[in-house]
């Protein structure tokens, strides 16, 4: 397992989230949010490491943005490795053969149980850590998740200004708290090129998107994660090993080295473009018994939706929320 220097993110990917393939900046903005149907993005337990380098079946990866306040504004004086909880959530199974890629975002407020008692899912980070929260959704999926990358606010802000920024089409005008230096950031409405600290604060609002404003923020985090994907795939596969140094360097991952770049290259010598399907999740929720809000955990529902990843197929199972 390997950690970060301070210097650079994912989470949008994810977005934290966004460790492995944000790599490439978003640079157009051909993902359309309002499409939850399959999209071809055009060239423009312990967890395991069980998967061999050179078998390339669909594999899973958890993808993670933690809410760490290591040397940002906010740092009281946290070390790296303290517990955290982790805000973005995404399951994404890669089919390098099919070169299809789904991408699916789990409410960070969804119900789950930690030894007996009642918590939401992102408890299950600070609890047992990136390990435990992708053995713990694996089970909810009824899924093996093998790997995981987990970042820091900082992690990603310094990746997304290794990469000379990220291109977004912001939702709206908006103003928002720079997390790292505590000034305020402006953002118009449109299409923008964002540096680290920007590309962050946009990650992290949802208030101002309204009741659904968690899932609007997941939403806009996995179609940056997309775009950020097929970004990298349109680059020649020789470049496959700074991707794959990327991974190495920045946040958390038990991703070996040869792993990832054999993945990473394998979407990059295909000259088709990737499939992906993007979706989310039951974010619709209420109070539950303990007082506490919650999204719904539906074994059924979670079932139907682990399908729809194995067979490949459109993850719109759930609606998706409005931006305004």
């Amino acid at each position: 397992m390997k950690k970060s220097t301070v210097s650079k993110f994912a989470a949008l990917f994810a977005v934290l989230a966004l460790a492995v393939f944000m790599a490439a900046a978003c640079s157009s903005p051909e993902v359309s949010r309002s499409s939850s149907a399959a999209m071809v993005i055009e060239e423009e337990p312990e967890v395991s490491s069980s998967v061999e380098a050179k078998s390339l079946d669909p594999v899973y990866v958890l993808a993670i943005g933690n809410d760490s306040r290591y040397q940002t504004s906010e740092d009281s004086g946290v070390a790296p490795d303290d517990p955290t909880f982790s805000d973005t959530i995404m399951v994404m199974r890669l089919d390098p053969e099919k070169n299809v890629i789904s991408i699916l975002s789990i409410p960070r407020d969804t119900a789950t149980t930690i030894d007996g008692t009642p918590y939401k899912i992102n408890d299950l980070h600070w609890f047992k850590g990136p390990e435990g929260l992708a053995a713990g959704l694996g089970e909810m999926l009824g899924v093996e998740i093998p790997y995981y990358l987990d970042m820091k606010f900082v992690d990603f802000a310094a990746f997304v200004d290794a990469f000379g920024g990220f291109y977004v089409n912001v939702p709206m005008g908006l103003t928002g708290g720079d997390i790292i230096n505590g000034t305020d950031i402006t953002l118009q409405a449109g299409d923008n090129t964002l540096d680290g600290v920007s590309a962050l604060m946009l990650a992290r609002q949802r208030k101002i998107y309204g009741g659904n404003g968690e899932a609007v923020r997941q939403m806009i985090s996995r179609e940056m994660v997309a775009n950020a994907i097929q970004k990298v795939a349109a680059l020649p596969a020789s470049d496959s090993e700074t991707y794959t140094k990327l991974i190495e360097s920045f946040g958390e991952t038990n991703l070996s080295t040869e792993v990832a770049d054999s993945y990473i290259k394998a979407f990059m010598e295909n000259p088709e473009p990737i499939t992906f399907y993007l979706g989310t999740a039951p974010y619709e929720g209420g109070v539950d018994e303990t007082g506490k809000w919650r999204a719904p955990y539906d074994p059924a529902t979670y079932a139907q939706l682990r399908d729809l990843m194995e067979n490949e197929q459109p993850l719109d199972l759930v609606p998706l929320p409005s931006v305004y």
